[in-house]
């Protein structure tokens, strides 16, 4: 009887134990980093549909298990069959979340879990600068921001890309956030295709599927601590998404020295350069031109025109026409830099363009380097045959500043035209004071000689035929650039505007106030030739047709213009 009853009892406890639902939440950690993963785990004594109410911030990843589990009361010795589901993830912002409930649905009746919170705080910047670790081939996805350089001089080129890593196939990267830059930099884009391509490879021993992108081409404007700060995106394999944060990169930028030469023209890198002269100067009105080629690798899109200095009697026409034909790359801006100078004589007096100057610093030298080009004299050139000038090279280092540079001829010969250089420019600068107590200061002459309204705000410009001269041998050479460069120049030259005090815009809402329907076939005009260059439309510009609109623009500017 007492055995009976015991039995009975168990029973009761039992069937009271079992008609007690339980759904309960668990997180494996309550605090984490931003884009680390969360486990969350729903255990119910009820077997039926599990569901979660997950926060709109929370990516769900792939890792999803579900079944049916014992446990052991060993107090009781009761054994319980336990439902359980667990879902992995990752936060896409920092904060405090709610994370439940869950619920358990049994034919018409469902059971409600507890809620969890989870603090999610902000990653700690880890600058693997590309490298791998064995923490995070244990990942099922991972990012890491990989530079071709550590340390740098200011002007420098440097290549950033972002390159993720999965073990799974992925189909899709959304909710991309680029690496942002902490320091002024001006940045190229360099290969960032929207259709983008995972790429087997073995990384350490471990199969993983590679994307490569959003790779761009840095040009440090300043000195210091470079860091660049991690890129976040969701990878997807279809309807299932991973959140993503990689690894940053800090990059050192030196400063260049500080015993830059004057004619330093704000390239880095490594330079050649070349000139050519053609024409004639010794009777007034004679045009002179030259033209000067830097030939180079590095920020080659930065530098600044080189400057002549003439003796009196000669006279520039406004900033030198320049014709780009560089790209970008590895290396940074590699190709050419053409800068046409046009000159013309205003007396029948000797004259003579100084030895022109060119320095640069290159970073492998780590040294400023200059180049001299043979200068100019009138007797020089008698005919409009072109002259090339050779020059000479001096390296000048750090340590040098306050040291004599060694010359490429001579020291005897160097200090010589040293002195009498010196003499020159104090005899020259003394006719000049003179001159200029005498005289008040005028506006240089067009080639043409014609007066100039002393109300115009913009110095001499060059002239129409000139302009006619230089648009003819552009469309020889089909450059859109200098097409385009000459035809505004000639717009500004028939509003008696100033290119350089003007822009592209302004010139076509001044042309607009004169000439509503010119300004719009030019603006029209315009936006074929940004698209010409930039590849801003879809479809393919023929470009015999642009170069023939071209002509059409031209013609019509100077014809209607009095150009």
């Amino acid at each position: 009887m007492t055995k009976l009853l015991t039995l009975i009892l168990i029973g009761i406890v039992c069937i009271l134990h079992a008609q007690k639902p339980i759904v309960k939440l668990e997180v494996d950690q309550t605090k984490i980093t931003l884009g680390n993963e969360l486990i969350i785990t729903v255990k119910s004594n009820i077997e039926g549909e599990i569901t979660i109410n997950f926060p709109s911030e929370f990516v769900r990843g792939y890792d999803v298990m579900s079944g049916m589990e014992q446990e052991v009361d060993y107090n009781t010795g009761i054994v319980n069959t336990i439902s359980y589901y667990s879902q992995n993830g990752s936060f896409k912002k920092t904060g405090t979340f709610s994370i439940g409930p869950a619920y358990v649905k049994r034919g018409k009746h469902v059971f409600k879990s507890n809620m969890v919170q989870v603090t999610v705080q902000k990653e700690n910047v880890d600058n693997g600068n590309g490298t791998i670790s064995s923490k995070q081939l244990k990942q099922l996805a991972f990012g890491v921001i990989e530079v071709n350089k550590t340390s740098l001089y200011e002007g420098e080129p440097l290549i950033v890309q972002a390159k993720v890593y999965s073990r799974f196939a992925p189909t899709s990267i959304e909710d991309y956030q680029t690496y942002k830059i902490d320091q002024s930099i001006d940045k190229q884009a360099l290969d960032n295709a929207q259709n983008l391509t995972a790429r087997k490879e073995t990384v350490k021993g471990v199969g993983m599927y590679v994307i490569t992108h959003d790779k761009n081409l840095l040009f440090p404007t300043g000195s210091g601590a470079l860091q660049i700060n991690p890129f976040k995106l969701v990878l997807r394999q279809h309807f299932d998404g991973l959140a993503v944060v990689s690894t940053g990169a800090n990059v050192n930028v030196k400063p260049l020295p500080n015993n830059a030469p004057k004619s330093f023209i704000g390239f880095v890198g490594s330079l050649e350069a070349k000139c050519q002269y053609s024409g004639t100067c010794d009777k007034k009105g004679d045009i002179l031109k030259l033209e000067l080629v830097l030939t180079g690798k590095g920020n080659l899109h930065n530098v600044d025109a080189p400057k002549l200095k003439l003796s009196k009697g000669l006279i520039q026409f406004g900033k030198p026409a320049l014709t780009e034909a560089y790209s970008f790359g590895a290396q940074g801006a590699e190709g050419k830099m053409i800068y046409n100078y046009t000159l013309q004589s205003t007396n029948n007096d000797r004259k003579e363009i100084n030895d022109l100057l060119i320095s640069y610093f290159n970073p492998e030298k780590e040294a400023y380097v200059t180049l001299t080009l043979d200068g100019f004299k009138s007797t020089d050139v008698q005919t409009n045959t072109p002259i090339t000038k050779k020059g000479t090279t001096t390296v000048i280092k750090p340590d040098n500043i306050n040291k004599p540079i060694e010359p490429a001829s001579s020291n005897k010969n160097l200090i010589t035209w040293g002195i009498l250089s010196l003499v020159s420019v104090l005899f020259l600068a003394t006719l000049g004071l003179i001159y200029l107590r005498k005289k008040p200061v005028q506006i240089n002459p067009s080639i043409s000689e014609t007066k100039i309204n002393k109300q115009e705000p913009f110095s001499p410009q060059i002239s129409g035929s000139i302009l006619k001269e230089q648009f003819q041998n552009a469309i020889n050479q089909g450059s859109i650039s200098d097409i385009e460069r000459i035809i505004f120049n000639a717009l500004a030259l028939g509003l008696n505007k100033n290119m350089a005090h003007e822009t592209k815009e302004t010139l076509l809402a001044e042309l607009g106030m004169k000439n509503e329907s010119d300004a719009n076939q030019i603006n029209a005009w315009y936006l074929s030739v940004q698209q010409a260059k930039y590849g801003l439309n879809v479809n393919d510009i023929d470009d015999t047709e642009l170069l023939s609109q071209s002509k059409a623009i031209f013609e019509h500017i100077t014809r209607n213009y009095s150009i």
